[in-house]
């Protein structure tokens, strides 16, 4: 994973169930997540890698860390965007995350839904074995939408 890498996430997140679409990015700030980058944890100086650009959340690739929705969600259709602005490499986005950096310190138990060129699409399980009752992806460069109903772990 190329974590210098200036990754661009345009997100249009929507969650439904059976109800109407939530917009959990508001294209003005990150209000309604936080973020959790284990450096900042011992460094007051490091800036946080994920900031709003003229309307589109921006991951700067490093310091590597997650942001967070402060809801729980579930039974949802996670729709999004993305692109890269420089050389395609990892990234993806964690689902059903719970214990916070289960996995090398850093990443929570979550399934890993991935978004690496290549590799879009597939569904990583980090930190546990998990049983999904119903998955349904479609993910193609640059687009993709995940349908989750009866999760358990």
């Amino acid at each position: 994973m190329n974590i210098n890498s200036l990754v661009w996430l345009a997100i249009f997140f929507s969650v439904s169930s059976y109800t109407p679409s939530i917009k959990l990015f508001n294209g003005q700030d990150l209000s309604g997540c936080h973020s959790d980058v284990p450096e900042i944890d011992n460094a007051s100086d490091v800036k946080n890698p994920f900031i709003v650009r003229n309307g589109v959340l921006v991951s700067l690739g490093a310091p590597a860390g997650h942001l967070i929705t402060n809801e729980v969600f579930k039974n949802y259709r996670l729709k999004l965007r993305y692109r890269f602005a420089g050389k395609p490499s990892s990234c993806g986005v964690l689902v059903h995350a719970s214990t916070p950096r289960a996995l090398y310190k850093m990443f929570p138990q979550s399934i890993e839904v991935q978004m690496m060129r290549e590799n879009a699409g597939d569904f990583w399980c980090i930190a546990e074995d998990i049983t999904v009752l119903m998955i349904i992806s479609f993910a193609h460069w640059g687009c993709a939408w995940v349908d989750f109903a009866g999760f358990g772990i």
